[in-house]
């Protein structure tokens, strides 16, 4: 690929990951479809054959590329943290209403807080380490899976029903392997 066309950073991907190889549940596997990538690098290229390399193509997605670009300078007075979650990624992260899916868990208290120049997704993880949920529980995250960015409390994650289970299990060589 590299040979046939420069890779510039402006390349995407839309690709859809699945596997029906898990055990214990052979009719549903597991998808991970998250949505257009942006190519950012290409390292560890590798010339195998005469024709023929290895490379990793690193991505991203849209919203780090929008929030790679973007700074906040504002305060905030008499709102709670998830409110002003929503105000960051809805304004800053997607200020076109492209209609990206956001889902953000209500916090409690009322906050005033200003932001000194910082990227957004700077902003909203410090704001998770003071966001307090409604058992009074500060044990926030953000994180972004499938295309959608999430901003939930860890108590919640808790008490969701588990829609998949995986088991670890590293390949031990021959060699290592003890009789």
């Amino acid at each position: 690929l590299p040979y046939k066309a420069p890779i510039l950073g402006e390349e995407y991907l839309n690709f859809t990951a699945s596997s029906k190889s898990v055990e214990g549940v052979k009719s549903q596997g597991v998808e991970l479809n998250p949505g257009p990538m942006y190519t950012v690098s290409i390292t560890d290229r590798h010339l195998t054959k005469d024709r023929q390399q290895l490379y990793i193509l690193h991505f991203t997605s849209e919203q780090d590329i929008v929030n790679s670009n973007t700074t906040v300078s504002r305060s905030f007075r008499g709102k709670t943290i998830g409110t002003i979650v929503n105000i960051l990624l809805n304004d800053y992260i997607d200020p076109e209403k492209a209609g990206n899916d956001f889902v953000i868990e209500e916090t409690v208290g009322i906050e005033n807080i200003v932001i000194p120049n910082w990227k957004p997704f700077k902003a909203i993880n410090w704001l998770a380490k003071r966001a307090i949920n409604k058992n009074g529980i500060p044990n926030y995250l953000f994180w972004e899976s499938n295309g959608i960015t999430y901003f939930k409390s860890v108590e919640t994650l808790l008490t969701q029903q588990v829609k998949q289970e995986f088991i670890f299990s590293p390949i031990i060589a021959a060699e290592q392997k003890k009789e």
